[in-house]
């Protein structure tokens, strides 16, 4: 009403007119939006054809060809049985890329602070809808065997049981389900399998997928029906829920499958977009927008900080742009050091192996895992009076196996040095694995375009470790060199670093306080 008011005054406005359009695009009725428009007295008749082809490519994006009318159907049924149990979500549509790959879109503009949708309790999936609403659930928790992910194996009974009352009440969400876990290299190919051997996390996955198995044999043994399901089923199942599940401290379960808002996707690049929560005066998870959102833009939701390798290996794919990539370094200590013992005792470490880190080569910051990287590396090539160190070793609080942490600042450049020769010994002992190098892996990329998606994405993952390890080299190399120049070349070199990275502050804080030093004794 408001638009038309303004229209009677101003009839050749072309942003009144684009905005009436857009309300008509709000309620899917992109054809009369395009009549409207073509009919429309406009001052400006260039943004007015801009908008109508705008419009006419929105109407075949939110309705493709290529998808299956059943899976249409069923996305229809699950967003009205969604409206009639309570959920609101006005604002938002769902686009379907491709078949079981879909995302969220704004209707119409959504202003910062709004919320985007609000999903109450009762259509959450929880730990304890699938043991109180399943009798299978009901005979595993009554059994008391041991589940290390619990909240996977009784929301999973929901899928099992599907003829249970809890089941049919979610059953257009379980419908819609993604029922494919092939592109998680937990379920991985044989072929496949073999290819994860150059990649960081392989060995992860292995024990992971083994802890799933052994979990699911404990579970059968004390509830033998439940060895009607196959573990094929059952790993899937956990992998997904796993996947697609939100941690809210301050709900009832803390561990939540939420329908519809598990299909936002993570958008790298929008990282601040949107804010979720569970909001437990309304018992409804609540997601709000924190900045302007145009219409007809993907909507998504922060899985958070990660490398591309975890998000491969959590969740099936790899961000197009991630700045968070990183790399482990396992730290161990050197078996001829004549004080090995005594730094074991220390650290309560009873292992060779000291800690296994995240490393960051191309932060563009001081961040926090490089600099516990740094403190381990110092305490493990640290030769002298141990009592000069121990005030920098820490306890740690709450249930740990590991019960004592370092956080040891640059001691001298002796043992600097020490740290940075291990630095770059770790990364190329990691850099051996790799047969083919990053130009030849990015060739296969390029030319091979029958590559499936999984083993595309191995590939991927395997160029991002390859790089960042020889990142680490370089870097490494290129402090070893500055610990042999003067305090003034050292701070000149730094002086002219104009993009400001970990390295340039590793080199502001350890290396230039270091060389001062030397320079002032």
């Amino acid at each position: 009403c408001m638009i038309d008011e303004a229209l009677k005054k101003n009839p050749h406005e072309s942003e009144l007119h684009i905005l009436k359009a857009n309300v008509f695009c709000e309620e899917d009725k992109f054809d009369e939006a395009i009549t409207y428009l073509s009919q429309a007295p406009s001052s400006d008749t260039e943004i007015i054809k801009k908008k109508v082809e705008w419009i006419a490519k929105e109407k075949q994006l939110d309705d493709p060809p290529n998808i299956d009318l059943k899976e249409k159907m069923q996305m229809k049924d699950f967003l009205d049985w969604m409206r009639k149990k309570g959920a609101i979500f006005s604002k938002i549509k769902i686009r379907h890329y491709g078949k079981n790959y879909r995302g969220v879109h704004a209707k119409g503009k959504i202003f910062a602070g709004e919320r985007v949708l609000t999903i109450p309790a009762d259509l959450i999936l929880t730990e304890s809808k699938g043991f109180v609403g399943t009798s299978l659930g009901a005979k595993i928790k009554k059994s008391g065997v041991r589940i290390d992910y619990p909240y996977c194996t009784y929301i999973g009974c929901l899928f099992f049981e599907s003829a249970s009352k809890a089941s049919q009440k979610f059953k257009p969400y379980l419908e819609i389900f993604p029922s494919d876990a092939s592109a998680f290299p937990f379920c991985y190919t044989k072929d496949e399998w073999a290819q994860l051997e150059t990649l960081s996390f392989k060995n992860h996955v292995e024990k992971e997928r083994s802890d799933w198995l052994a979990e699911y044999q404990r579970i059968a043994k004390a509830v033998p029906e439940f060895a009607s399901i196959k573990f094929e089923d059952y790993l899937t199942a956990s992998v997904l829920l796993c996947s697609r599940n939100f941690y809210c401290h301050n709900a009832p379960e803390p561990r939540l499958v939420v329908p519809l808002a598990d299909m936002f996707n993570h958008l790298m690049h929008k990282t601040d977009q949107t804010l979720w929560q569970y909001v437990s005066e309304e018992r409804a998870f609540v997601v709000s927008a924190k900045q302007d959102i145009e219409i007809g833009e993907e909507i998504g939701v922060n899985y958070g900080a990660k490398a591309s390798s975890r998000f491969l290996h959590y969740y099936g794919f790899i961000p197009d742009y991630n700045t968070y990539e990183s790399v482990p370094l396992q730290i161990s200590f050197n078996t001829d050091d004549p004080l090995l013992k005594d730094k074991q005792k220390l650290l309560d470490c009873a292992n060779i192996e000291v800690r296994n880190l995240q490393f960051f080569p191309e932060a563009p910051y001081i961040i926090y895992s490089n600099e516990k990287t740094f403190s381990y590396l110092r305490f493990v090539e640290y030769s002298g009076d141990l009592s000069v160190v121990t005030p920098y070793i820490i306890e740690k609080s709450g249930p740990s196996a590991r019960k004592r942490k370092i956080d040891l600042k640059r001691i001298s450049l002796e043992n600097e040095r020490k740290a940075l020769i291990k630095l770059k010994s770790l990364a190329n002992i990691c850099l051996k694995r790799y047969a083919n190098t990053v130009e030849e892996d990015q060739s296969i990329l390029e030319k091979k375009k029958d590559l499936s998606y999984n083993l595309a994405n191995i590939i991927k993952v395997r160029i991002i470790e390859h790089r960042l390890y020889e990142k680490i080299v370089l870097h490494a190399n290129k402090a070893l060199d500055m610990l042999n120049l003067s305090y003034e070349e050292v701070k000149l070199q730094d002086k002219h670093m104009t993009e400001k990275t970990w390295f340039n502050r590793y080199v502001e804080t350890s290396l230039l306080p270091l060389l001062e030093k030397k320079t002032h004794s």
